[in-house]
């Protein structure tokens, strides 16, 4: 790699070794009116990580390697993957050039369509003679170089084919994520209903099974004074010790129950807050997965592939996400039940 003082950083790397897919050259002309600014949009791909010393440069068609380049200007300070070359640093022939993104290591990352800087032609026929220099070469050389020209146009369309099928995909994606959110929001409400009834059904329960407590302790006290009674009067109160044991039994088992449903209502909060947890999780995935749409507008037809199966997958989790509150609908209408029992 040739990093210059006052230029970018360049290689040897000839371009058939290069990776040109992972940036994608969108609205390029195929004419540039000479001695104006052009402005150049580029989009990066999902899995391509851009650094500071990236550059765009202008090549004239038929380049090896990225030290051949005619202008260049730095991509990392671009706004909206957009960058502005100034009229001044344009070639000011009228051969064939094209855009190509280069890396901090010097190799080319994405190209684009053919273009010239010349004034736009009235008909086809000035289209193939718009140049001079290209009448004096070679039969041979023209020929390679239209069949380069007709590769790179047709390899641009479809990448621009591409991006508008991720687009598509992306706004899909945001609808879901916004179905999810309130999906999130209604279950959030529920949940609060559910932790408001549940915390006023244990106060109860905490406030009987304290009332429990007490009687337990008055019965034992109780029981405790009938025992020295009994001393005396063992055969005259035995049917009364009789009663009051079966009387603390009797509590117990009413304490016992009550502790039994107290457990189990803890435990379904518990499930209920799982719930609530999956939803967050499924949401800020979905998240992630629209910030990565939004960057692999340039991924192959299998990665699109790949998101139409992430899509079924979200599908799927949704699914069994509606089961769920379903599950909590049911439950709350089972506890609505049981708190108007008499």
């Amino acid at each position: 790699m040739d990093c210059e003082a006052e230029g970018p950083p360049t290689s040897i790397i000839s371009r058939a070794e290069c990776n040109l897919s992972q940036v994608i050259f969108m609205n390029v002309q195929r004419f540039y009116k000479p001695n104006t600014d052009i402005q150049c949009t580029f989009c990066r791909g999902k899995n391509f990580a851009s650094r500071s010393k990236d550059w765009i440069g202008i090549f004239k068609v038929g380049w090896k390697t990225t030290r051949e380049y005619c202008s260049w200007i730095l991509a990392w300070t671009s706004v909206d993957d957009a960058v502005l070359f100034k009229a001044y640093f344009l070639p000011k022939d009228d051969d064939y050039y094209q855009f190509c993104y280069v890396d901090y290591k010097g190799e080319a990352r994405g190209t684009s369509i053919p273009f010239q800087f010349s004034n736009i032609p009235e008909d086809d026929d000035d289209i193939l003679m718009v140049t001079t220099e290209m009448e004096m070469r070679t039969d041979k050389e023209k020929v390679e170089l239209k069949k380069i020209v007709e590769n790179l146009t047709k390899e641009n369309t479809q990448l621009q084919e591409k991006v508008s099928s991720l687009q598509n995909e992306t706004q899909a994606q945001a609808e879901r994520i916004q179905n999810l959110q309130d999906e999130l929001l209604s279950s959030s409400t529920k949940m609060q209903k559910l932790e408001k009834n549940y915390m006023a059904e244990s106060d109860n329960k905490i406030k009987k099974m304290g009332e429990l407590h007490m009687t337990i302790a008055n019965l034992e006290a109780e029981v405790k004074r009938l025992k020295d009674e009994c001393k005396r009067k063992m055969e005259a109160e035995r049917t009364i010790v009789r009663q009051l044991k079966t009387q603390l039994k009797s509590a117990e088992e009413t304490m016992q129950d009550l502790e039994r449903q107290l457990a189990q209502q803890k435990s379904k909060m518990e499930a209920e807050r799982t719930i609530v947890r999956q939803l967050k999780t499924h949401l800020q995935s979905a998240e992630e997965t629209m910030q990565d749409l939004e960057r692999q507008l340039a991924q192959q037809k299998d990665i699109c592939r790949q998101q139409g199966e992430e899509v079924l997958t979200l599908r799927s989790a949704l699914e069994l996400i509606e089961e769920d509150l379903k599950d909590v609908y049911k439950y709350g209408s089972s506890n609505s039940s049981t708190r108007r029992r008499p």
